[in-house]
Parts: C-alpha cells; structure tokens; sequence
C-alpha cells in the first residue's frame, strides 16, 4: 500500500476538529463526536505547545478559535508559499522539530509497570527535589518539555503526550507534601516549647532510644548474640465460670466513662493531641441472608471475618481517650476517622491527631498529620515514637487471648470483652506497663551525624564513670 501523502498546516488550509476542543466555546456544540470544518490562519504556542488559530469555514463574521495543534487534522493544503514552515520538512529545524513532537505525542505501548511505581518517575522526582527540574515551571522558562522529557533514558520508555500531565501531578503531590511538612513542623515546636524532654524513664532509668546501651544491643544483635523467648500463654475460662465471667466483663466495661474520655482541659495548648489507628479483631464469620459470606467484615490482616475499634491514645500522658467502634473490618480506617465522628470532633476542639499511612488524604490534613518524607528529622521521628508507642498499647490488647485469636461469640458479647479489656489496660498503665515518652533527646536531634555524635558522648561519659 503506497504511502499516504503527508499535508502540511499553512494559511488557507481546510481541516476538520472535533467541535468540543475549541476555544471560546460559548455557543457551539459540545456532543462528543460533533466535528467542524475550519480554515487555518496562523499558529502559535502556548508554552511548549504548538497551537493554531482558525475560522469556520464559510462563517461570514470570521470569528477566530484556536485549540492544541494535535486535534487538528488537516484535510487539504492551502498554498506552498503559505505553510506556516518550510516546504522540506526533513531537512528545516522547525519541521524537524513537528515531526519530532508529534512522533514523541503519538500513542506509545507503555512498560507492564505503572508511571506510579516506575523508575522514571523515581527520577523525575528526585530531579524535582534537587532543583534540576524546577518545581514552579514560571522559575525556568527556558527548560522545555522537551528539555525535561531527555534527561533521561527511562521516560523514553512512556508516552510523551502524557509526560505533561504526569510532571504537572507530580509538581502537586510535592507542593501538598510540602504544605503538610509545615503544619507538621508548627504543630512539633508547638508540642516542644509546650513539654519538657524526658531524661528518664517511669522506672528511673536513662532513655533507651539513643543510649549506649541501645547501640551494644544492636551489635549484639546483628551478631546474633541474643536469645529471643516466647511469652507462655495463661489459659483459663472453666466451663463452670462462664456465667459468673460475663457478669465481671460486663460490670468492667461499664466503667469505661470513668477512664476513656476527652480530658476537659482539651490537651491544653498542644496542638497535637492523641495517636489514631484501627485495631482488628478476629471473629466467627457472620450469616448473610444471600451469600455464604459477608464481604463487608473482611479483614486483609487475618483474611478472615473481623471487627475492627477505633482508638485514641494521648500523647502527652498515659491515657486513652477515644474508644469507637466496633465496625465491619471491610471498611477503612480512613472512612472510619471521616464519617464516625473523631474528625469532627478535631475540627469542634481546634486539634490534630497523628496517624500512620492509612490515614492520608488532602483534605484533612489540618486534622490528621501522617508519615511525610519532607518532614525534618525531629519531625519525623516524633511521629515514629507516638505511632510505635500507640502499638505499644495494641499490643496490651492483643496480650488478652479472647482477642488474639478467633472470637466465637455474638458480635454484642465481642463488645463488651474489647471494651472491658479497653478499661483494664489504662489500669495497667498506671500500675506497672507505662508507655515510654514520646519526646526524648534523641527526637531534638537534627541528623543522624548529631546523633551518632551524641551517643558517642554518652558512651564515653558512661566509660569514664566506670573507671
């Protein structure tokens, strides 16, 4: 099959658009497949694109439009003396540079690895974030897309036409990054200048994060000099007790009101006030009137049935304060801080909470601070602390074998156990298993030099001490 003629844009030339992609559209037709026939008049750009503008064809008024040069097709040339290029194509510059933006814009068969996960995209951002690519285009107006697009090998490999598009949402997902660093980094000073530095632990001893000792136990480990020990499991729940059990689980989860509550100072002036997550529970599958099995409770941490308790836990001091719950654990976490109530009890107090990754989303990031990679240092490790700590007391839960393993009872009875062991921990933080404090002299580090530098200090303090 002969090669079709290729026809080349210039004054007078009569081409065919669909009606929607011009501009102004005020008055045409917007159906999708509707299209107009239009004479060229001239061509600019728009930044990096090649753009026209035209008149429809017979229009008395000659109103101009204009669109993208790539949803224009030409269907006849007007004269040669009137091309908006040169006639050899080939062998000018400026038809050299079409050719090569409409063969990078064409439709190319992609990588089996998404943009979102490739390492092209690896590259464009950390290009961004070493200010090789600017990430307001208005800084550098003489770096092209096409300047952008050849920087490196591995964008060759994706579409040109959506590499715009791509660079614009990776601009935004930084610039919304950056913006939540800042409400992180306010709400950190707020909480520093607000708490003294813990130098001590709620037994007396020296901080384990960042002390000597910290660091021999590391080594030890890493040449495995160190025995790991199971915790034994205390079995107990006669069938004989089991009416008198109910009766105690229920008289201990009444006393939730007296232990889990919002304190009435409202945390003060901290702005950070408590740690969120979700805990999930294991259940016996529910019925379902249709089905065989109820979608709604799968739970992707045991892949079986469960519930799942919203909880709160302050950051300033060993309390829990927020119990919701229990929901289907086929729902998120995130739907469960939106729609059930904690959020909109941050937006009434003025605070914020602090969350793992599940949690993100841009429109509550006045309410909910998450894991940032642009946030410092001391920021980051803040966080690091309260969600560990917040596992910390998941993990007193989980120390209760009628939650760590399949619960066999009514979904009310499954509430009244959770709740009733949700009393009993706060008791145990107070008595015995308090939780460490979150901001310690290592947090206020601000790079690990000054850390490794610290700990150093602090061995050799500790050395000449036992000299």
């Amino acid at each position: 099959m002969a090669k079709k003629k290729r026809l080349f844009p210039g004054i007078g030339a009569k081409c065919t658009i669909r009606t929607r992609f011009m501009k102004p559209n005020g008055g045409l037709s917007k159906e999708k497949d509707h299209g107009s026939i239009v004479v060229l008049k001239e061509f600019f750009y728009e930044g990096h694109r090649l753009c026209f503008r035209f008149n429809l064809d017979g229009d008395d008024q000659q109103k101009i439009y204009h669109s993208n040069a790539r949803y224009v097709r030409i269907d006849s040339e007007g004269g040669i003396d009137d091309f908006f290029f040169e006639a050899d194509k080939k062998k000018e510059h400026d038809g050299d540079a079409i050719d090569k933006a409409e063969a990078m814009m064409s439709k190319k068969k992609e990588p089996a690895i998404k943009w979102k996960h490739s390492r092209a995209r690896q590259l464009l951002y950390q290009d961004i974030m070493d200010n090789k690519v600017p990430l307001d285009p208005k800084d550098d107006l003489s770096l092209s897309l096409e300047d952008i697009f050849s920087m490196h090998a591995e964008y060759a490999e994706y579409d040109f036409g959506l590499f715009h598009g791509r660079l614009k949402s990776l601009r935004k997902t930084i610039c919304a990054m950056n913006t939540r660093s800042e409400i992180d980094r306010r709400a950190y000073e707020n909480y520093v200048s607000s708490h003294p530095v813990s130098l001590y632990s709620h037994g007396g001893y020296i901080q384990w994060q960042g002390s000597a000792a910290q660091k021999l136990l590391e080594e030890d480990i890493k040449n495995e000099l160190h025995e790991r020990q199971r915790e034994a499991t205390f079995q107990y729940c006669p069938s004989w007790s089991r009416r008198k059990i109910w009766f105690w689980i229920n008289r201990i989860a009444a006393l939730q009101s007296k232990k889990i509550f919002w304190p009435k100072d409202n945390f003060g002036n901290d702005i950070w006030a408590i740690t969120v997550d979700g805990v999930h529970c294991w259940i016996q599958e529910p019925t379902h009137q249709e089905f065989s099995k109820d979608t709604s409770y799968f739970s992707h941490k045991y892949n079986h049935a469960g519930l799942c308790y919203e909880l709160g836990i302050s950051i300033g001091s060993n309390r829990l304060v927020w119990m919701n719950g229990p929901f289907p654990a086929g729902k998120s976490d995130l739907k469960f801080f939106k729609e059930d109530g904690l959020k909109a009890m941050l937006i009434a107090k003025k605070k914020m909470c602090i969350a793992d990754g599940g949690y993100a989303g841009s429109d509550h990031i006045h309410h909910c601070s998450t894991p940032n990679i642009h946030d410092s240092r001391p920021v980051r490790r803040f966080k690091a602390r309260a969600l560990k700590r917040h596992e910390k007391f998941n993990g007193l839960i989980k120390n209760f074998h009628s939650v760590d393993c399949r619960f066999r009872h009514s979904i009310g009875k499954f509430k009244s156990v959770f709740e009733a062991i949700c009393v009993i921990c706060p008791y145990q933080i107070e008595t015995d298993k308090p939780l460490y404090h979150v901001l310690v002299e290592d947090v206020l580090l601000e790079d690990e030099v000054e850390e490794w530098l610290t700990s150093n200090k602090v061995a050799g303090r500790l050395g000449c001490e036992q000299d």
